[in-house]
């Protein structure tokens, strides 16, 4: 009896390890759930950029009709409408010193973290999550630019700023956030960089030059391609962004293209020229 026992149990085992489709394969996403995470347009979203606009345009008297230029994804603030300039106060008086506007910043930035997409906590200026990059005089303006630093690694295609020009004054003239929200990220990438020039072998990119001519321009060499650091790529599409860990590789000699490679899956998520065609 013992014998046959035997004999079934190993006939079982073989039959399990032979059954196909039960060997477990290891990808990329395996221990990143939810990636990338994404950050869309909702009622809730669209009611609150709402309703901190309207906030602001109350206290400053600005007019009911005029709404607020925003990005359509991040709902943060594109540009400020011509009429609005020069109406806002940020420093209540002229001949303020450096200190004092952004003193002056700091608070308006509190004031108005929601319309402006600063994260929660990350209004303190000078902490990590945002840092005073620029302060600079130019004519009788100021330009102030606070870059976000709540991630790993830098941010991509220029998000992750939040700008004010200030007349002399010291009226806001101008602004612009490209703010992110703070998402969860990895902490480091699945894909092996080293892996990632002979991808592009033999790829070929088609452009054209300034008199309208289709050119093509194929890659011969794994030397034609330049792996850079991982950076955070955020990716719109319709109402939707997309954050992703991704490889910025600059392709070509002379005439240059930047592929970005997400850094976890390995999909291809945009391509740019680096050249005026």
């Amino acid at each position: 009896m013992s014998r046959l026992l035997c004999l079934f149990i190993i006939a079982l085992l073989w039959t399990s390890c032979a059954t196909p489709g039960q060997v477990g394969v290891k990808t990329p996403q395996s221990n990143v759930p939810d990636y990338p995470p994404t950050l869309d347009v909702t009622p809730p979203r669209q009611q609150a950029g709402e309703s901190a606009w309207r906030a602001l345009a109350q206290e400053h008297q600005l007019p009911d009709t005029l709404r607020c230029d925003c990005d359509p994804v991040l709902l943060t603030p594109r540009a400020l409408p011509v009429e609005a300039a020069g109406r806002i106060p940020i420093v209540k008086k002229e001949g303020f010193t450096d200190l004092e506007l952004k003193e002056a910043l700091r608070h308006f930035i509190e004031i108005h973290a929601r319309l402006l997409g600063v994260n929660a906590g990350d209004t303190a200026i000078g902490q990590p999550e945002l840092s005073l990059v620029t302060l600079s005089h130019e004519g009788a303006l100021t330009r102030v630019v606070y870059q976000q630093r709540s991630f790993a690694y830098p941010l991509a295609e220029g998000f992750g700023k939040l700008e004010f020009i200030v007349s002399k004054s010291g009226h806001l003239l101008q602004w612009h956030s490209s703010l992110l929200p703070n998402v969860t990220l990895p902490a480091r990438a699945t894909l092996e960089a080293s892996a990632l020039p002979e991808r592009f072998v033999n790829r070929e990119f088609t452009y054209t030059n300034i008199a309208g001519q289709p050119l093509r321009y194929r890659v011969a060499r794994t030397d034609e391609v330049f792996v850079k650091e991982i950076v955070v790529y955020p990716r719109a599409a319709a109402s939707r962004l997309t954050i992703h860990l991704a490889y910025p590789i600059v392709v070509g000699l002379g005439t240059t293209w930047t592929v970005y490679v997400d850094a976890v899956t390995g999909e291809e998520l945009a391509v740019k020229s680096n050249f005026v065609s």
